[in-house]
């Protein structure tokens, strides 16, 4: 006890006589630069890595082949109904045919 009592007038002692305020301005800007906290860029290259690392692994829609028409669909279905059901070779030239004339037709509008 008697010792803590000695360590703190010691101490008391001593920091009244160390001046209030460096003697030099120059002193006090390099307390100030000192005390500043520097900036850490780690926090934001985590999170633009976390954002790159989502946009490599997010799940990529699939691609569709090229849009066929409607009526196109419906005489290739005509078609494979025709095979299944062993229509006569007129009634299979006559599905081919039509197929044909749907794709010149195709071919002759301007694209989208």
């Amino acid at each position: 006890m008697q010792a803590e009592q000695d360590f703190e007038r010691h101490l008391a002692v001593r920091l009244q006589r160390l001046p209030s305020q460096p003697l030099d301005e120059a002193l006090w800007h390099g307390i100030d630069g000192g005390l500043k906290r520097p900036v850490r860029v780690w926090p934001w290259a985590g999170s633009a890595a976390v954002a790159l690392l989502a946009l490599l692994l997010w799940p990529k829609p699939e691609v569709a082949g090229p849009i066929v028409p409607y009526e196109l669909t419906q005489q290739d279905r005509q078609l494979q109904q025709a095979y299944l059901y062993a229509d006569s070779d007129q009634a299979l030239n006559a599905q081919w045919q039509r197929r044909q004339q749907i794709l010149d037709d195709m071919a002759s509008r301007p694209e989208e």
